[in-house]
């Protein structure tokens, strides 16, 4: 691939995000670890100039948190938290003011902490976050559009998982 070509390290980025998902559904955690971060440094290197690799970087650091807390490394977990939460905030200012996703993406902030809050045994403060969420991510209208529509219901499913795992870990249901 060619260094300084953003959408084919975004790609290649996405590729390796899925490999590493199933790794980790394959009970192979650790290799799953190393996968997410596999493209990390190439994409470092073009992320200031690419909102769309930010992004791509948020989601490698995001599910290489959740990997390394499920894993019960909680400070390297932390520590990949705060990466995913650096590159998200880069990510999101790209969005034009008033745009969906402008006003979409701070909506689904809610359902990261609470994932984030899980992997670390939080459950109060998972439980505290997504007080509201839905009610945000509802008021956000996709329209039409088909991707909208999928990425607000994924939300929605990923909300109510991490509520159902708060109430089962819990033992309150």
């Amino acid at each position: 691939t060619d260094p300084t070509n953003v959408i084919s390290r975004h790609n290649l980025g996405v590729a390796r995000t899925n490999a590493g998902n199933a790794l980790f559904d394959l009970g192979r955690p650790r290799e799953a670890l190393a996968k997410h971060l596999e493209s990390r440094e190439a994409q470092e290197a073009l992320a200031a100039r690419s909102a769309m690799l930010a992004g791509r970087l948020s989601v490698a650091h995001f599910v290489a948190a959740l990997t390394a807390g499920e894993l019960g490394q909680m400070a390297l977990s932390e520590r990949y938290q705060a990466e995913s939460l650096r590159y998200y905030g880069l990510w999101k200012n790209a969005f034009p003011a008033g745009s969906y996703e402008a006003q979409f993406w701070p909506k689904a902030d809610p359902v990261f902490e609470a994932e984030f809050a899980l992997v670390q045994g939080d459950l109060a403060r998972a439980r505290a976050v997504t007080r509201g969420a839905r009610e945000g991510l509802l008021q956000v209208r996709p329209g039409d559009d088909p991707g909208r529509q999928r990425e607000q219901a994924s939300f929605l499913r990923r909300l109510h998982a991490a509520l159902g795992r708060v109430e089962l870990e819990s033992d309150d249901f």
